[in-house]
């Protein structure tokens, strides 16, 4: 439109990723100036010999493209503003998310409080309630994914649809078979090229959770060990290890977040706790949390699930694990 024209765009950083660059953008558009989120996409496979896209590229960047459209049209996910390319580039525009990804919170030592993490975990499990229910599975839910919308407040927006797949809704043993997502986060059945389906998202989160309350991976016995193990050696951890909530990691913690994770970290997918489910998980229902959700003007779209009854706990008919033995 005519106000288009007005708009001057300034790069304010950027960050190279292969051939997807990213960039931070500060838009002034007639008297308002704001930022947005700017990802850069090499439309051109071969920067050597200069071979253009090919049709597979061509359609993977607009099944990307549309996939944004519509998991973006969330509260607690980033949504996409406007497309454009020149002829070597395909800019995505998305709104920006200032305080930056969940992963410099809980690396390197670095640790959220279990009422913090349960604030965000109750947005990233009501979105992923959200895309499951419309049959889109995220395949790569892990800390650079899921960005806080301001410094200093825990509102989050997952990010990066680019994996993302599509289950038939109205056939209720439609499955995915191909390994898509960040090793240290990808459930068993993905791992061992099963068919799988939305519970693999949950499995993820899991992982995620772990480690917002550990500043470690369910995969390592020390912080420092995951960087040091190639991809085959995670994968064996995960389809055969064992998980353990024991150590000082978890004297602090109490005894409802660590069911949590049990359920989430369930080998077994079947048995494996849904994000529905999850969401009625009574760590999940502290008034502390209710109250920051429902109180958050940006929020109020969610609407908390009901409490389980103690009757419909099932930890133990689960089979706990990344391995099926071994859990404290």
């Amino acid at each position: 439109d005519d106000d288009d024209d007005d708009d001057e765009m300034h790069v304010h950083h950027h960050q190279e990723q292969g051939h997807h660059h990213h960039h931070h953008i500060r838009r002034r558009r007639q008297q308002h100036e704001d930022f947005v989120a700017v990802k850069c996409i090499d439309k051109v496979i071969s920067k050597r010999k200069g071979k253009p896209a090919t049709v597979k590229l061509v359609r993977m960047l607009l099944r990307e493209l549309a996939l944004t459209s519509v998991m973006g049209n969330y509260v607690c996910s980033t949504k996409l503003i406007g497309v454009y390319e020149d002829s070597r580039y395909l800019f995505i525009v998305m709104n920006y998310n200032e305080g930056g990804t969940l992963y410099p919170h809980i690396h390197h030592g670095m640790k959220m409080t279990e009422n913090n993490a349960a604030v965000v975990i109750y947005q990233i499990l009501w979105q992923l309630a959200q895309w499951h229910s419309e049959g889109f599975v995220h395949t790569d839910i892990n800390p650079s994914n899921w960005m806080f919308v301001k410094e200093g407040q825990l509102w989050v927006k997952g990010i990066d649809f680019g994996l993302s797949q599509i289950l038939n809704i109205h056939n209720k043993s439609d499955r995915l078979t191909s390994r898509r997502g960040t090793p240290a986060f990808i459930a068993p059945e993905v791992v061992g090229r099963r068919s799988y389906e939305y519970k693999a998202d949950i499995w993820s989160i899991g992982c995620l959770l772990f480690q917002m309350l550990t500043s470690r991976s369910p995969l390592e016995s020390n912080p420092l060990e995951l960087s040091r193990i190639d991809r085959n050696a995670l994968f064996e951890i995960t389809v055969n290890g064992t998980l353990k909530l024991a150590g000082d990691d978890w004297d602090a913690i109490s005894p409802p977040a660590k069911d949590l994770i049990r359920k989430m970290l369930c080998r077994d997918p079947m048995l494996r706790i849904s994000a529905r489910e999850a969401l009625r998980h009574r760590w999940l229902h502290q008034p502390q949390i209710l109250r920051y959700i429902q109180r958050h003007p940006a929020l109020r779209a969610i609407r908390p699930e009901e409490e389980a009854n103690d009757d419909d706990d099932n930890s133990s008919k689960i089979a706990v694990a990344i391995g099926n033995s071994g859990s404290t």
